[in-house]
Parts: C-alpha cells; structure tokens; sequence
C-alpha cells in the first residue's frame, strides 16, 4: 500500500470518528444502547401541534422524522402548557386524567404504531406538577405563593403543591396508567417536577414543614445567600420535590421494574442551587430517589444566555452527579442554523447526550433546518469566529408620531449626517415616498455623503392593515418616488414592522435585497437574520434591536442614560451569543432631540471600542447575512446583491 493510500485511509477514518462523535452529542441514547456506545437522534414531540384526534398525520409526522434521520421519539401524554388544551389534560383514552376533546380516539397509539415501521423508538413525557385541570377539579391542591414583598399568600394558578398527598397520588396514578398501557414504551419522561418561583410553594403544608409563618418567609427572602432560615427553606424545597419524584419512580416500578425513568428539569441547580432557588430541583437528590436520568433544559436563548452558558450547566451537573445517575440535555430545535451550530460547538467533545425540542409542529421547515444544522456542523466543523461584527443604524425617516411632516425639518437630517461624518460611519436613511416628493434634497444630500436610502412604505401605511391589491399600490407609489428622485433602493422596512408575505414577494419583484421588517430584544431573546424564500428569489430579513428610540422614550418612559445602556446591554448580548449582526433603529425627529442625540453618539462611540466592531450600511450587513447564515449552511444560492457597500452607498 502507498503511503498515500494509507494517509487518505487514515484521514477518513479520523473524519469518521468526529462524525460519529457529533452523532453521540447530537442525539440521546437508549437504555439499552448506551451499553453498547449505539447513538440516536432523539426528539420530542408535543401532541396537539402534531396529531389531530384520529391520529391520521402520524404516519406523515412519522415520515419526515425518518427522512431526517431521528431513531427516537419521546411522546406527549399530558398537556403542558395551557394553549392548545387546558394544562393537564391527557392526549390518551386516560381513566385516571381528563381528556383532551376529541384526543379519546389514541392518537398517540397511532403515531407508537408509524414509529415501529420505521424503527424509531418511543418513549413516553408526562408533564406532572403544572396541572391546571387538577387544581380547577381540587383547590385544595394547588400551591400557594408568597406576594412579593407582601406578607400575603395567594393561590397559585396551575400548580400542584408537592406535599399535596392527594395531587401526588393521583400524577402517580396518571405515570403509572401510561407504563401499564403502552408497553412498547421503554423508557418515561416526567416533567415540571419543581416549584415555579423562589417564594412557592407557601401553603400552610409547606410553612409548616419549612418552620415558620408568612411573615418569616417574607424575611427570609431578604436574607438570601447563606442565612439559616433562607438555607433551610432551600433544603425543605428540595427534600419535597423529591419525596414526589420517590412516589413516582415506585409507580412505575410496580408495574414495570425494568422501565427507565427520566425527569425534565431546569439548568438552574447545575452551578449554585443554593444563589438561584426557583425549582426545588436538587440534582443529587433526585437522582437518589429513583431517577435513571436527567435532561437539563439547555435553553439558552431563552435565560437570555449564551452557548458556552448550556456547557457550563452541563459540567456543573456533571461534576454534581459524579456518575449516580445518567445525565443528558434537551436542546432548542427552533434556532438558526447558525444559532444551532454555535451550540453544538460549545458542546463539541461534551459527554452528555442531547435531544431536540420543539413546542410547536415538526413540518418541513422545522426539520430540514435542523438536518441542515447537523450535517453542515458534521461537514465542516467548527463555525470560524469571524473578525468583524456588523453594526448597521437605521433611521427611520418619516412623519412624526402624529403623522405630521410640517414639524419634520431638514435640519434634522444634516444634524445627523455631520455627527455621522464625523464617527465615520455610514448609516441607512429608511425613508417614507412622500417626505422624498416633499423635499427630497435633505435626503439626496445623506445619500452623496456616502449614506443608503431604502424606503419605508409611501406615507408610513401599516402594510398588514391593508389588502394584497392595496400594498401592492403603496409598494408601487413608493417605488415610483424614489425613482423620480434618481434612487434604486435595495432595502425597506415596513412601518410598526406591518409586513406580510404578499409585500415580501413585491419587494422581490423591484428588486430589493433585503427587509428590515423585524424586531427582537438580544437581551431576551434572539433573532438572526433570516432569509425569505420566494422560489429562486429571496431577502435577507435584518431584525433590529429594541427597544428603539420610541420604544424607550415614549413606550417604557425611560430617560436618554437608561436607553444608551440598553442599547450596549442589547449590543454586548448579541456579540455573546455569536451572531456578529446588530442594528439599531432610530427616528430623525426623535433622536436628533439633544439628550437622544448624545446617548447615540456614546452608544457609537463605546460601541466601535468594542473589538471587531465596524459600522456598515443595511445592504453591506445583508450581503455579510446571506454569506454569514445562508450559504455557510447549506453551499448553495450565491447573494442576490450586485454591489458591495462596505464604505456607504456608491
């Protein structure tokens, strides 16, 4: 053999060990193939978004999953949340719960059935202590809370108590219902065992277990940390929770020994139980009461983390369980690509198994999304930090907010392109058609000192209030003023973010690039920028932060300080999460007022010593996206833009 030969032969074999690797992270292991290394890829499935009552979608449900690769299904019982049902109801003929109408007909039966054609495995998820349907059928059971900073306890809506006998016994019953009806299921999954806050449950069970009254409570929460009252109260919590996970474990132990029983539960006990307390959810003592697993919700996005944050939680709990019992991670499938393969990196080399979790229904799109995350992570590895991060200001150019354009004055605009010029930065000037006709040298002028015009509806019309046929002619009117003043726009954002998917398709039809229709909060939750799809056609949609200057000032009533750090508050979560895209949107007549003013010129300021920081235009940061997050994820569709705007508009 040639050495050649042979280093090729060697290099394969690598590749295929880091494949398989990303394989184990990537999906849950069963029971039994945990012995033997064997991976799966698992996902949870909720019942109402997925299966109708006569359970005629589970072969197709079924189908897709299989096309993506998934060997395990975990399965919804019992309602969770109250949305589609009432909390609590059960998705199975139950003679215990009662039943989701319609749900009387085994749906989940059908879908255990489609599963075994396809050698996908089943296991069962049982939410428990969030039961709405109980608690309306027995006050008596339902937890209490402590008001905040009230010395008074009110009923807790949808929780069970956990030293309720009567609650525990009848979730037991519900638990122990599913093991003996659905033998083919091997494995159960219990969920919302914890208390849903700090101060719960305050019952006069729970104070009286715990040694004290409201009034002591109320102290003791201002004690926190390591003051005795707070440390016992901690511990009481705990030592409920898992008497009730005790209770349930035996519950399937009776009717069938061999079963593997494991628990959803909240990442906050993984590092410092002690600091953050909400769920009574003591990761060794649960394991001690009869627990095979447990599943840590690494929701990142949702604490308003970031992905080395879920690997932290992992390697608290880890290091907490040492072995006692199996530990895994359930994984947000409802993220971008990017946003999936950021995670996945910060869990590269991570022992723990993961499965994916989607609330809502596994279409087409949800699972072609996650496919395309898993293999090009398997594809090409890590995701290279890149050396920049784009920060694009939007200034929304319009009337006033009583849609006045009398008090709009030019000054306003050559205020902000000399404070531009001289941070050297360009901006985006979105721009409504009829200020352009009114007087369009203010906006003309932006545009030769370097700026990008896009529009922004013709008089500010709130698109998703009108027909297809009337935003067709807005879109139209509004194209046609920028035309006569000699511009081709690239971009738009829709007034109020009013945009439908008729008017996507429009602005595909004139040629724009990109849409700015979107907002999200990066301290609370994240949005990427995202593609439209239209065919062979598509827009990069740019999300901008808020709050915006309206929001701030007028909605939440905070001053010009308070807004500058919100902005780098929002700026610093988005550059943690690994998406290096920002866009603040301001309003020429709101944040040329002075103190608005200078909180931009700080947020620019403090924003271009942050490291990689560099100020574009909407287009160039469009032109970044579709590489960034579009052709990075699935090697195919080049960008639609034909010029680059690095340096501002041409």
């Amino acid at each position: 053999m040639s050495p050649m030969r042979l280093h090729l032969i060697l290099l394969l074999l690598a590749v295929a060990a880091g494949h398989l690797g990303l394989l184990r992270l990537c999906c849950g292991t069963s029971p039994d193939a945990r012995a033997s290394g064997a991976s799966e890829f698992s996902v949870v499935v909720r019942t109402a978004p997925n299966l109708s009552p006569d359970g005629h979608e589970a072969a197709a449900l079924v189908e897709r999953l299989a096309r993506i690769g998934v060997t395990h299904v975990i399965a919804q019982f019992k309602q969770d949340e109250t949305d589609e049902f009432e909390g609590g109801l059960a998705f199975f003929p139950s003679r215990v719960a009662p039943v989701a109408a319609g749900y009387e007909a085994d749906p989940l039966r059908a879908l255990i059935d489609a599963c075994a054609k396809h050698d996908i495995r089943v296991s069962g998820w049982v939410p428990t202590l969030h039961d709405p349907a109980a608690v309306r059928q027995h006050p008596e059971w339902g937890a209490h809370w402590l008001a905040e900073d009230e010395v008074r306890v009110d009923a807790q809506p949808g929780w069970l108590c956990p030293r309720a006998d009567d609650a525990v016994a009848y979730e037991a019953a519900i638990l122990a219902e599913v093991t003996r009806d659905y033998p083919q299921l091997d494995s159960l999954y219990i969920d919302f065992i914890r208390y849903d806050g700090d101060r719960s449950c305050a019952c006069s069970r729970c104070l009286d277990a715990w040694g004290g009254d409201a009034a002591a409570l109320e102290a003791a929460t201002h004690e926190r940390g390591r003051a005795r009252p707070w440390r016992r109260w901690v511990e009481r919590r705990a030592d409920a929770i898992a008497s009730v996970v005790e209770r349930l474990a035996d519950a399937v132990g009776r009717e069938r020994p061999e079963a593997w029983l494991g628990a959803f539960v909240l990442p906050f006990s993984a590092t410092a139980y002690d600091e953050d307390t909400q769920t009574g959810q003591d990761y060794v003592r649960l394991a001690d009461a009869g627990l095979d697993e447990l599943v840590v919700l690494g929701y990142w996005d949702d604490w308003g983390k970031d992905p080395q944050w879920t690997r932290d939680q992992l390697d608290g709990a880890r290091d907490q369980l040492d072995g006692d019992c199996e530990l895994a991670v359930a994984l947000d499938a409802d993220q971008s690509v990017l946003r999936t393969r950021l995670t996945l990196d910060a869990l590269d080399d991570c022992p723990e198994d993961a499965t994916w979790f989607e609330y809502g229904a596994w279409d087409d799109a949800r699972c072609t999304t996650l496919r395309t995350s898993l293999d090009a992570r398997a594809r090409d590895g890590a995701l290279d930090a890149p050396p920049w991060f784009d920060v694009a200001i939007r200034v929304d150019t319009e009337p006033d907010s009583d849609r006045r354009y009398d008090t709009v004055e030019p000054a306003m605009i050559t205020t902000l392109i000399e404070r531009f010029r001289a941070a050297a930065v360009p901006a985006t000037f979105v721009t409504c058609g009829r200020l352009l006709e009114l007087d369009p040298a203010p906006i003309l002028a932006a545009h030769a000192a370097g700026h990008e015009i896009a529009v922004h509806a013709y008089d500010h019309e709130q698109l998703d209030a009108l027909s297809d046929d009337e935003q067709t002619a807005v879109l139209e009117k509004a194209a046609a003023a920028f035309r006569d003043a000699g511009l081709s726009p690239r971009g738009f954002a829709a007034p109020r973010n009013g945009i439908t998917a008729h008017a996507r398709r429009v602005l595909l039809d004139h040629g724009y690039a990109w849409d700015g229709s979107e907002a999200c909060d990066p301290t609370h939750a994240l949005l990427d920028p995202f593609e439209f799809v239209d065919g062979a056609r598509s827009l990069i949609v740019l999300p901008f932060a808020m709050p915006n200057d309206w929001d701030a000032r007028a909605i939440e009533g905070i001053d010009a300080d308070a807004m500058a750090e919100r902005w780098l508050a929002a700026l610093d979560a988005a550059r943690a999460s690994g998406s290096p895209f920002f866009v603040l949107d301001v309003h020429q007549w709101l944040v040329t007022r002075p103190d608005n003013l200078a909180a931009l010129v700080r947020f620019i300021d403090e924003a271009k010593a942050r490291p990689g920081v560099r100020f574009v235009t909407c287009s160039a940061m469009a032109n970044d996206a579709r590489e960034r997050l579009v052709d990075a994820a699935t090697s195919s569709r080049r960008s639609v833009a034909d010029a680059e705007f690095a340096d501002g508009p041409p």
